[in-house]
Formats: structure tokens, C-alpha cells, sequence
């Protein structure tokens, strides 16, 4: 959440729960806070996951086209 923004980011998994070494669906939804609309700006993203031994990995910067983005990626 960010109430300065205005703000909520919602991530949800498909699949719900991560199998290792097979891809997964990671679904961001951005909505604005006081009224629950998806955001219709036009924003951009940038994501970096962090393993659990540190290592990052970044995402190309994105488009966040009506409120919904998504990356996929392999959890080990």
C-alpha cells in the first residue's frame, strides 16, 4: 500500500503455490485506495526478486496497462 499514491498492490501466484524449477504466473493488480478502481494511469514497473541465498533478479521495465501487470518466473 502507498497512501501517498493513493495505492493498492495486490500479487497473487498462479499456480497459488509455486512448484520448484517450474514457472510461475506472478499477477499484480493496482487499484486506488479510496475508491477500489483499477488505476488507469499510465505507470511502469520495475520488479527485482530477491532469492533466498541473495541473488536479484530484474525484470525489463513494463507498462502497467489498465491496472494489471505480470511476470513469470522460477522459483528454486
Amino acid at each position: 500500500m502507498s497512501k501517498r499514491d493513493n495505492l493498492s498492490i495486490t500479487v497473487k501466484l498462479d499456480p497459488k503455490v509455486p512448484i520448484i524449477d517450474e514457472w510461475t504466473l506472478i499477477q499484480f493488480d493496482f487499484r486506488k485506495m479510496d475508491s477500489g478502481d483499477l488505476v488507469n494511469d499510465t505507470l511502469t514497473s520495475k520488479v527485482t526478486m530477491t532469492d533466498h541465498d541473495g541473488r536479484l533478479f530484474k525484470f525489463p521495465e513494463q507498462i502497467i496497462a489498465n491496472g494489471k501487470f505480470s511476470v513469470e518466473y522460477i522459483f528454486s
